[in-house]
């Protein structure tokens, strides 16, 4: 008894002790608890001062030890002296398990934040971010070299390695974070990051291994954010999974990024892509799902040129980004792209560059790598509905036509690499193209941008290059002996443009003004091939210049050897001459008053030798002299020993006043003979045997009730006169009370089956009632030739559909007219 009542004090004094602890505990984890707010503002207010930041008076943070959990409440971040908010937060809870401590793990249980602003500015002088200028240019002296870097003395002891520490770990279930605006002032623009929603799960950060679930619901100035993604990274890989899209991004909210000279005035971009990343210590992996990217209602300009996109969507599916080592390759499998509704113009303008209502760029893929090896293909790239260069209607102006258009441009079977292009074929149909050439000669449907004024092109000349030479290296020639095939190599292997196509020319500068319609009834090219000088391209074409005339050349040819080799053959079919009397007047000193043009040509050049011939037919031509010193002039040629070529050409006519010529082709390239001698040894055979025929007489007088036979002045031969067909004014088809000419007309072709009628529609000024006409403007005169035209070829027309007369038996004159107010609309002959 006496030895165990020692120990009975000890141990009730012990366990005083321990309750005096625990209370004590008990009342510093109360008092934590009741004053942690005011005594957490105290202590953060203090550290804040000195960045003239401090919180507001109705800031809670709440820490309540028993649990291990921080509450804050309506924290607030108030400038010093303007007491402006510039970060908040409604509510926080951090909430830690305190029993997993003792396990060396951190095992949050509620990580919430919630209705959090925080306000940054950003430009030239500073980084502000809620309120704490991190970065101030304007105050902070700069940094020597000694500020900034420090060196470690040579003989500075080595680091002391920390020592081992047990390993802890940090685990919870989410974290939370709610309504949290980030507000951006971006060198004066204000931009808005908003969060939603943002939960991070089943968080894991341990020494082997890091892993959570991230899904982000936010806004972009207004735009929707989406991200959802799966993090698991240890010691020897990382993985993540991601799923991102952001819609109806407003990109005129960013033009400012952008340089000077380019502005974007409307645009919204779409987003969405799914991927897949996998590194290890060797390899890298990107794996590209699926990426789709839209763009919507785009204008922006560029150096006076303003370019709208109504809608653009790519889509891009099977990517691969892999790095092994140092080695890089891009591919993928699926590559498509859609532009609708594009607009190419000049600023500020209501003329169009170009107009394209549909790009289709479809099935392509591509591979490329850092060892510059690039491959891509493409199955077919359509552009629709296509107009280049058209200028607005303007008043009191002649509207003029569209430079080109096309209903569709189809290029299939692209292959492109790093030393060739191979397309399978290039197919245009609908093509429409319309020169036209101003009384300059100059081209007056295109469009072009406005030059940039004098500070713009000072700009554009300071960005470039102070060495030009430096780049114009890579322009060089290649040097001597090194072949030019290892030049970029370009292979079509075919070219065609449909036959629903036409090609067009008007030319103000020439009196009358010259228009000429081809309607292309086949174009093809096929095999063209920059690399092999030995491909041979062939050619097929086929055009018709008006309801009647046509002209076809085929062949093949060497489009790359070093020397011409050429293998031609085409015939051209009653080219009506007058049409281009415009050109020849100047150069002949003659008018193409009548006469129509055939010819066939049958060619071969061979390393730039020519041998062929062509067979040469003029029907009907009659020339006329474009001034009064053509007179003059024939005299001077003939005391040369020249002869004029109105005089010749009388001598070649046959007796329907044809001239035939087989003219031989020979010589060099550059040095060619026409067998000229040929041609003035036929003119003489010619004058030699010409004597006066009277067959005519005998064969037309039967007609005599409608023809008239004449004797020509200073012809070798006798004309037959047929009496005009007069017409209405304005009428442009022929009536019934025309018909018995008409028919006794054709009877008179039927019957004669080798002669040829020449009709020369003549115009009146009566074809424009009360018009007051002025025969010094073009426009007048330009409407009555076209009014003279179009009543040839209505005439042309009936005499071949319904009168079955050959359209080559009929010869169209030059359009002509009347100035005579007495005079009536006419058609004159001559056989």
């Amino acid at each position: 008894m006496s030895q165990g009542s020692p120990k009975k004090p000890l141990a009730k004094v012990l366990k005083t002790i321990i309750s005096w602890l625990f209370s004590l505990l008990f009342l510093v984890y109360l008092f934590i608890w009741i004053f942690s707010p005011p005594l957490a503002r105290w202590q953060i207010n203090k550290n804040l001062a000195p960045l003239n930041v401090q919180l507001s008076d109705d800031t809670s943070i709440r820490l309540n030890p028993f649990l291990l959990k921080l509450s804050i409440w309506e924290l607030q971040v108030l400038t010093a002296t303007e007491r402006e908010v510039v970060a908040s937060i409604g509510h926080a809870e951090i909430d830690v398990d305190g029993f997993a401590l003792f396990s060396n793990q951190i095992e949050i249980q509620q990580f919430l934040l919630a209705q959090v602003s925080v306000e940054t500015s950003i430009n030239e002088q500073h980084i502000k971010i809620a309120g704490v200028t991190l970065v101030d240019s304007s105050s902070e002296p700069p940094r020597t070299g000694h500020q900034a870097e420090s060196p470690k003395p040579d003989n500075a002891p080595p680091t002391a390695q920390a020592p081992e520490k047990n390993s802890w770990n940090i685990k919870s279930q989410a974290v939370n974070l709610d309504a949290f605006d980030f507000n951006l002032t971006y060198h004066g623009k204000p931009h808005r990051f908003s969060v939603n929603q943002l939960v991070i799960s089943n968080i894991l950060v341990s020494e082997d291994l890091q892993q959570a679930e991230i899904d982000l619901e936010a806004a972009i100035d207004g735009s929707p954010l989406n991200l959802t993604s799966l993090l698991k990274l240890s010691k020897d890989s990382r993985e993540i999974e991601s799923q991102f899209s952001i819609e109806s991004l407003d990109l005129s909210k960013y033009a400012y990024l952008a340089d000077n000279r380019s502005t974007i005035s409307s645009g919204e971009l779409s987003v969405s892509l799914r991927n897949r990343l996998v590194m290890d210590k060797s390899h890298t992996s990107i794996a590209l799902e699926d990426l789709n990217l839209q763009l919507d209602s785009l204008v922006g300009d560029s150096n006076n040129v303003q370019m709208s996109l109504q809608k653009l969507t790519q889509s891009i599916k099977n990517a691969t980004i892999n790095m092994v080592d140092s080695n890089l390759t891009i591919e993928s499998t699926s590559l498509n792209t859609q532009l609708e509704q594009l607009a190419v113009a000049p600023a500020n303008s209501p003329d169009k560059i170009t107009e394209i209502e549909k790009i289709a760029l479809n099935n392509g893929n591509f591979r490329f790598n850092n060892e510059q090896e690039i491959k891509a293909n493409l199955a077919d790239l359509i552009i629709s509905n296509a107009t280049i260069s058209q200028f607005a209607p303007r008043e009191n102006s002649q509207a003029l036509p569209s430079l080109a258009k096309f209903a569709s441009l189809n290029i299939s079977g692209i292959e492109v690499s790093e030393n060739q292009l191979v397309v399978n074929a290039i197919v245009f149909d609908e093509l429409t193209a319309e020169v036209v050439l101003d009384k300059n000669k100059q081209l007056a449907n295109l469009v072009l941008p406005e030059r940039s004024g004098p500070a713009e092109e000072e700009q554009q000349a300071s960005d470039k290059p102070a060495n030009p030479q430096e780049d114009d290296e890579t322009l060089n020639e290649p040097a001597a002996g090194e072949p030019k095939s290892n030049a970029y190599a370009v292979q079509l292997n075919h070219f065609k443009i449909n036959e629903n196509s036409r090609l067009s020319f008007a030319d103000q500068s020439v009196l009358p003004n010259f228009t000429q319609a081809l309607e292309l009834k086949k174009v093809t090219l096929e095999n063209i091939n920059t690399q092999d000088f030995t491909a041979i391209t062939n050619f097929d074409i086929l055009v018709k210049t008006d309801e009647f005339a046509e002209t076809r050349f085929n062949g093949n040819l060497l489009p790359f050897s070093e020397k011409l080799n050429l293998s031609l053959k085409g015939e051209v079919k009653e080219f009506s001459l007058p049409k281009v009397s415009p050109y020849l007047k100047g150069a002949m000193g003659f008018e193409m008053l009548s006469g129509q043009f055939d010819t066939e040509i049958d060619l071969s050049v061979v390393d730039d030798e020519i041998k062929g011939k062509t067979l040469l037919k003029l029907r009907g031509i009659e020339l006329s002299s474009a001034d009064e010193q053509s007179a003059e002039s024939d005299n001077q040629q003939s005391t040369t020993g020249a002869m004029p070529l109105n005089s010749a050409l009388g001598m070649l006519k046959d007796d329907n006043g044809n001239v035939e010529l087989e003219v031989p082709l020979s010589g060099n390239v550059s040095d060619p003979n026409f067998g000229v001698s040929n041609f003035i040894a036929l003119v003489s055979k010619k004058a030699i045997m010409a004597a006066a025929q009277s067959y005519l007489m005998e064969t037309f007088i039967p007609y005599a009730n409608v023809l008239s036979v004449v004797m020509a002045a200073g012809d070798y031969m006798l004309k037959v006169s047929i009496e005009p067909l007069n017409y209405q004014p304005n009428q442009l088809v022929l009536l019934p009370e025309q018909m018995d000419y008409m028919n006794q007309l054709v009877q008179l072709m039927k019957d004669q089956p080798e002669s040829q009628l020449k009709v020369c529609s003549i115009a009146s000024v009566n074809d424009m009632p009360g018009v007051t006409i002025n025969l010094a403007d073009p426009t007048q005169t330009n409407q009555l030739n076209q009014i003279s035209e179009e009543r040839a070829q209505a005439f042309k027309r009936w005499m071949v559909e319904q009168g079955g007369v050959e359209s080559a038996r009929l010869l169209l004159c030059q359009p002509q007219f009347d100035k005579d107010p007495k005079s009536v609309p006419r058609i004159e002959f001559e056989l």
